[in-house]
Parts: structure tokens; sequence; C-alpha cells
């Protein structure tokens, strides 16, 4: 029931119960999410591949980085890639050159993966809740939070998803008028997950 549901985290769900009780029929089944779900089910089908092992798990991860290094991966994919090959000595070491690449080629370098692919939910769960990066501590976001930093309300109007991730990475590329010539906010990634930094760009950008 759970792999024709309309939720595709719920499909997304099932999927990966079906690849350890069955990890033939999961494999395909993962496959096929791959090729045609959404964005959301094709990030757990990568991450339930690069969780389980075998000869064909070991082909999916090797086309996914194939594809991802020639360029026709969907970007909103990259992290989830790269995160599933983690353990892959050969896999890894081909994804860091072709993440080299990006950092010879642009200021943002790998923070370019964060730029699609976010989840809303746990891109607010970071911005309200992360301890580490306390962002209500100066923000104002939603009616709640402090003043020492420019109100998130509307950012999405003021910023494309660049100057946003641009603004969390490196935030002092361009402080906001009236806040200082400096900014006292932290370089998030330093203190959050390339995963972390996705989600936020994606929860930001709900802020119209």
């Amino acid at each position: 029931a759970a792999l024709i549901s309309d939720e595709p985290r719920l499909r997304a769900q099932a999927r990966t119960i079906v690849v350890r009780n069955d990890p033939k029929r999961g494999q395909e089944m993962l496959n096929a999410a791959i090729s045609g779900g959404t964005t959301l089910e094709k990030q757990a089908a990568i991450a339930a591949i690069g969780a389980s092992e075998g000869a064909a798990t070991d082909a999916a991860l090797a086309d996914l980085v194939a594809s991802m290094t020639a360029g026709t991966l969907p970007p909103a994919l990259a992290i989830d890639v790269i995160d599933a090959v983690a353990t892959r000595p050969k896999l890894k070491d081909q994804a860091a050159v072709w993440l080299s690449s990006l950092t010879a080629n642009d200021k943002l370098g790998t923070w370019l993966l964060a730029l699609e692919g976010g989840d809303v939910e746990r891109g607010r769960q970071v911005v309200n809740f992360n301890s580490a990066a306390a962002c209500l501590r100066c923000h104002m976001v939603e009616g709640t939070g402090g003043h020492a930093a420019p109100s998130l309300a509307g950012v999405a109007n003021r910023y494309d998803r660049r100057g946003m991730l641009l603004s969390i990475v490196e935030p002092n590329a361009q402080v906001a008028q009236g806040f200082g010539p400096i900014s006292s906010m932290p370089a998030m990634g330093t203190v959050l997950t390339p995963r972390e930094v996705r989600d936020v760009v994606e929860y930001l950008g709900t802020l119209k």
C-alpha cells in the first residue's frame, strides 16, 4: 500500500524496507525511482543504495558518479551522490576530483551543490532549532527571533538562490545596509553540513 501511495515520502520509505528484505527487487525499484521519481524519491533512493552492499549497488553508484562528473546528473542530487559514495574509496576519489573543478571555476566552489534540492521543513528546523547555527539569536523569522541582524521576512524577494547561499557561507560578501561594515554572523559552512545548507536555502526561498 505504501509503494502506491500518493505521498512521495511514504513511497520512498517503503522502498528502503523492500531493499532490506528483497535486495534484487529493491534495487530495481530504487533504480526506477532514480529514473522517474520526484526529487525527494530520487534522493532517498540514492541514500538507500549508498547504505546497501553488492555488485548491483556498486554499479548503480558508479553510474551516478559518471553522470555527475559528465554534467548530466540533476544538480539537486549531487550532494546525495557524494554522501552515498563516502565509503567507496574509488568512487569517492572520482567525486573529489570533480569537486575540485567546481572550486576552480566559481567562487562558491562546492557550495554550488546546495543551490537546489533542499527540504523546506528540514531547513525550517535548522533555522529555528539548530543550536550551533543559532539563527534566531540575531534574525527575526516568522515573528520570532532577534534584531541584531536583518529580518528574514521577504528574504526571497531580496535575493535569488545564489545570493541567499552566498550570504550563508560568506556573510561578509555583502553586509546589509545598517548592520555595520562587517557581519558578526559566522560562515555557516563551518557550522552546518552541505545538506543542511541546502535545506536552509530551500526554506529561505519560501520566505516571500
